[in-house]
This record gives C-alpha cells, sequence and structure tokens, in this order.
C-alpha cells in the first residue's frame, strides 16, 4: 500500500489524471464540495500554468553581488581546512570552537590583515550593489521584489510547518479520490502508469461504491476537525507556542496580500524609484573632490599605526588619546611639515573643486547644492539632538504600537523574530485589545506634555536657551533652502 505523503506526490505530477473523474450530474462532487472535500482534485488547467511561466521568464532578473565576508569569517575559510587535516575526523562543533580560540589569540596585528581584507571587500560590495540596483529596468526591479516576497513566504510557510510538525499538528486527512487510491495502488506498476489506470478505474465505478468513499473522506475530515480543536485549545494555553504560531501564521497572511495586490501600482513606484536613482546619478557619476585633511589629521594617520602596533588591544579612545598628547608635546619646526602639507591640499582641493562645479549642468550643479545643504541639515539635527539630550530634554513617549512592540520584547527570547513579525500580529490583533495600548499611550503623552513645558520653562531662564534657538533657526533656514530648490 501506498503512503499519504508519496501518494499526495504522484497527485501533484500527474494533476491531468486527476479530472477524469465525473459524476452523472455532479451530484456527488456537489455534495462533497459542501463538506469541503471535492471528489475531483483541484489543479490549474495546463494554459493557466504555461501562461504563469512564460510571463515569469520574459523578465530576466540578473544576479544580485554576493555580499562579502567579514574579517572572523575570511579568518576561518582560510584556517578550517588546516584544522581539519591535522585533527582527522574531527566535528564540525569542535572545529568552531578550535576556530574561535584561534581568532581570539591572534594579535592586533595579524587580525588587522582580515579586517583590512573584509574593509576593501565591503567598499567593493557597496560599488557593486550601486551599479547594480542602478542597472536594474523598472520591470526588473518589480520582478525582483516580487521574488523576494515569494521566498519571504517560502521560509515562512517552512518555519510555520515545521513548528507545526515539532508540535504535533494533527494531519489533515486526503481528500475522496484519494482515499480510493491509497486502496486501489499496489505501487507494483510504474507509478505514473498505475495512476492512470486507477483514475479510469475511478471514472467508472458507480455512485454508490463512490459514496463509500465519500463517507469514509467526511469520517476521516469530521475526526481530523475535532482533534485540530483539542490541539489547537492546547496550543492556546501554551502562550508561548500560541504567540509563535500566531505571529508566523500573520506573517504568511500580510506577505500572501503584498502578493495579491501586486499590480500596476508596484510598477509605477518602480518606475519613480528608478527615475530618482537616475538623477542622482547624474551627480554622483561626476564625484566632487574629496575635502583634504588638516594638519592634525594628517600627524594622526602616520602615527595611527605605529601606536596600534606597539600597544596591541588598544581602544579606539585611547588611540586618539595618545595621539592628541603626541602632537602636543611636538616642537613647532616639526609641526610645520603638517601645516604646510595641509596647506599645499587645501590649494590643490580649491583648484579641483572650481575646476568640478564647472564642469556640471544647471541641473547637476542644483543636485549637488542640494546634496550640500541636506548634509548641512542632518549635522545640525545631530548638534541639536545632542544638546537637548545634555540638557535632559524629556523624549517624546510611544505611541499605541511601539508600546506593543515593547511589550513583545520583553516576553519574546528572540528580538529578531519580534521585530520580523510584530507587524502582522498588531495587524491581527482586534479594536478592542489595541484600545489597551491606546489609553497607555495617552496617559504617557499627557505626563510628556507636562514634563515638556516644565522643562522649557526651566531652559528659557538658562544661559543655554540663546544656543538652542541659534541651532532652531539654523534647522528651519536650510530647510526652507531645500524647498524653494525643488
Amino acid at each position: 500500500m501506498m503512503t499519504m505523503t508519496k501518494l499526495s506526490r504522484f497527485l501533484t505530477e500527474v494533476g491531468e489524471a486527476c479530472r477524469l473523474w465525473s459524476t452523472n450530474g455532479g451530484k456527488a462532487s456537489l455534495k462533497a464540495n459542501e463538506e469541503g472535500m471535492t471528489g475531483q482534485p483541484v489543479r490549474r488547467s495546463r494554459a493557466a500554468i504555461n501562461s504563469l511561466q512564460q510571463k515569469s521568464s520574459m523578465i530576466s532578473v540578473p544576479k544580485a553581488p554576493k555580499k562579502p565576508p567579514n574579517a572572523y569569517i575570511a579568518f576561518a575559510a582560510a584556517a578550517r581546512e588546516g584544522i581539519i587535516l591535522k585533527n582527522p575526523g574531527i566535528s564540525f562543533t569542535d572545529v568552531a570552537k578550535r576556530l574561535g580560540a584561534e581568532w581570539k589569540g591572534l594579535n592586533t596585528r595579524q587580525r588587522e590583515v582580515y579586517m583590512q581584507e573584509a574593509k576593501e571587500a565591503a567598499k567593493k560590495y557597496v560599488s557593486a550593489s550601486e551599479a547594480y540596483r542602478s542597472s536594474l529596468t523598472p520591470e526588473q526591479i518589480e520582478a525582483k521584489t516580487k521574488l523576494e516576497i515569494e521566498e519571504k513566504l517560502r521560509q515562512s510557510k517552512r518555519k510555520l510547518a515545521v513548528l507545526e510538525k515539532q508540535l504535533k499538528k494533527p494531519s489533515k486527512p486526503g481528500n475522496v479520490f484519494a482515499f480510493f487510491m491509497k486502496e486501489s495502488f499496489s505501487g507494483q506498476m510504474n507509478d505514473k502508469e498505475n495512476l492512470r489506470a486507477v483514475a479510469d478505474r475511478w471514472k467508472n465505478i458507480s455512485d454508490d461504491k463512490k459514496q463509500v468513499y465519500i463517507d469514509k473522506a467526511k469520517e476521516a475530515l469530521m475526526r481530523y476537525n475535532h482533534e485540530l480543536e483539542l490541539w489547537t485549545n492546547k496550543m492556546e494555553e501554551s502562550k508561548k507556542y500560541s504567540e509563535k504560531l500566531s505571529v508566523l501564521q500573520g506573517t504568511i497572511s500580510e506577505l500572501k496580500d503584498q502578493l495579491r495586490n501586486f499590480n500596476i501600482t508596484n510598477l509605477l513606484a518602480a518606475r519613480l524609484l528608478a527615475t530618482s536613482r537616475q538623477q542622482r546619478s547624474l551627480t554622483s557619476a561626476l564625484k566632487a573632490p574629496k575635502r583634504p585633511q588638516n594638519a592634525f589629521m594628517l600627524f594622526a594617520a602616520e602615527l595611527r599605526s605605529k601606536v596600534i602596533a606597539e600597544n596591541p588591544g588598544i581602544k579606539v579612545v585611547d588611540i586618539m588619546k595618545h595621539i592628541g598628547s603626541e602632537w602636543n608635546s611636538l616642537p613647532e619646526q616639526h609641526r610645520e611639515r603638517y601645516y604646510q602639507r595641509a596647506k599645499d591640499a587645501a590649494v590643490q582641493y580649491s583648484n579641483l573643486r572650481e575646476s568640478f562645479l564647472s564642469s556640471l549642468t544647471p541641473e547637476q550643479l542644483r543636485e549637488h547644492k542640494n546634496m550640500s545643504v541636506e548634509k548641512k541639515l542632518r549635522q545640525s539635527k545631530k548638534k541639536l539632538s545632542a544638546l537637548e539630550k545634555q540638557l535632559e530634554k524629556p523624549l517624546p513617549p510611544p505611541n499605541a504600537y511601539r508600546l506593543f512592540v515593547r511589550d513583545m520584547m520583553q516576553n519574546s527570547d528572540s528580538d529578531s523574530t519580534v521585530i520580523s513579525n510584530v507587524a502582522p500580529q498588531w495587524k491581527l490583533m482586534s479594536n478592542e485589545k489595541k484600545q489597551v495600548y491606546v489609553s497607555r499611550a495617552n496617559k504617557e503623552k499627557e505626563a510628556y506634555q507636562k514634563n515638556l513645558e516644565a522643562w522649557t520653562k526651566r531652559i528659557q531662564k538658562s544661559a543655554h536657551v540663546e544656543q538652542l534657538d541659534v541651532l532652531k533657526d539654523s534647522i528651519e533656514q536650510l530647510k526652507e533652502k531645500l524647498r524653494l530648490s525643488k
């Protein structure tokens, strides 16, 4: 006798044989369908399948550059073979432990080799990724996005199946035709040939005999529904497993919705994105000259490697303190060499910058100026944020959704699982349950507003008020400048 798993696989491979059964007037089929157990296995027509395959094959998406390994992975790849040769039969776990121990045993100079290689590989990867993204057509961007959603859906389904198997979820029984096949399939002949013969036999048997298998399928489905209900109740009692299941189910539902709604809107968005990248590339294609280092930075660049070599394992902060101390004790005549180099570099930069700006078209020049304003805006916002933090300005309260995320992360063993799956779980939550978080958010907002008013009154009387106003005015002016240029 053939197992249900193997049987299902053959049903998929030769689904064409499953359409051979039809009953007089379709009564048996209709009756079975009302119970959710169609006697005729559902399948797509060959024309529909061919159409889908042709559409997917029309757009060829090139492979994206592969992300390079970090310093440790590069070291492990180089050292793994040597460990295995010296220790035949060593387990994978022990290899990993030895690699970790050897990596920790490397001195700073030895590690620097791998770190430098990883750094250079990362730079090449960034350049290759930018070139790859710029080379994609809007249609390829759309196809790539859809493929990524489909891959996430496959992974989520796989995770759910593994979890359900681990939790011993009852298996859904086969349909009417599958029950008939299970009893009829001897497996002694070639399976595909035998399948067609069984399908022909099913087509020719009487309605009374078919009813026997319909009753068996109904009975199996009722038994399955009862077992499923018991299993579901058991899972709901276990909060940990209940949340994991609901999160995965929510993710799958959301990804299915994304695929279902993947229409012309996505194509338009992809075209806008491609156009934006092309406009940005007008300026980035002609890279502006890099601002030169000052005298101290030139001195630090020379001394840094020496400090690291003499002090293995030294922290970055201590490196800069050491270099600063050396610079302060450096005689003026020795400093002059670095001042002169910085001065020469500044003159060269000025000439290159002038040449660069004169080579730009009006559109490129406007884009270049906007990028400069955006950079200044980011810096001003960063300074304002740092000053407000220093002055202990109350932080804005989290909204209802963020409070939900916080609770989820406190009750979960894995932050990455929460981050990737919390959105669909929030989406599936009832309004009544969401209201709990909304109420909490409103209370925190009221408390925040009171604290902010008190802080503002205190700052108005302090010496920092002018510094804050200058930064805020600068940010508003830069924002206005960007608005006028667009």
